[in-house]
Order: structure tokens, then C-alpha cells, then sequence
């Protein structure tokens, strides 16, 4: 696991997070990041995660387009969309209330 780009307290949960079976379960999360200050590791942190869950069986919903980001490369980037919804409260708070309330209907639609 690369926990370099992951919060330490992170660690501990990761370590178990891709032996655990989520079998019927659907799972959503976001991540948080700023892509200025850190534009070649954006939201790197929800792409490890999702690949951990990945593993587990679970049905991950709630991808997000990454068309509206300025950034460099992200380890949460599959197929030009993000596994889930990116934050970036740093450069793009104005946005913020509007991708989560988006991101909630298609969470609706996909449960």
C-alpha cells in the first residue's frame, strides 16, 4: 500500500480495508484536496482508498467528472472520471454546495 499520499490515520484501516468482503453493499465516499497546491497528486488519497474497497466485493457508486479540475495527474482519475466526488474547498469552494447536491441525486438514482 502507498500510504506517502495517505493521511497516517488512514493506515491502520487500510491495511484490512481490501480483506474485508462488502458483498452487496454499495459504497460511496469523496475526497477533499486542493489541486493548485498539489496538482500532481489531487485527491490521490480517494484512488488508493478505491482501490482497497475495490477489492472487497463492494459496489462502489457515485463516480464524478473531471472535466471542471485544473490538475496535473490523480491517482483517482479511471476512464477521465473520478472514482467519486472530488472537493477542492481551497480554489473551488463556490462550486462545492453544487457538485454535493449533484453528486447526492446521482447517489439516489444509482441506490
Amino acid at each position: 500500500m502507498d500510504f506517502l499520499r495517505m493521511q497516517e490515520n488512514w493506515e491502520p484501516l487500510l491495511k484490512d480495508l481490501s480483506k474485508k468482503d462488502f458483498s452487496g453493499k454499495r459504497i460511496a465516499f469523496f475526497g477533499s484536496d486542493d489541486q493548485v497546491g498539489y496538482p500532481d497528486t489531487f485527491v490521490d488519497a480517494m484512488g488508493i482508498l478505491y482501490a482497497a474497497v475495490r477489492k472487497s466485493n463492494a459496489q462502489l457508486i457515485g463516480t464524478w467528472p473531471a472535466g471542471d479540475y485544473d490538475f496535473n495527474s490523480s491517482r483517482a482519475l479511471v476512464d477521465g472520471q473520478f472514482v467519486r466526488l472530488a472537493i477542492d474547498d481551497d480554489n473551488q469552494d463556490d462550486m462545492t454546495d453544487t457538485r454535493i447536491r449533484k453528486w447526492v441525486d446521482e447517489l439516489k438514482s444509482e441506490i
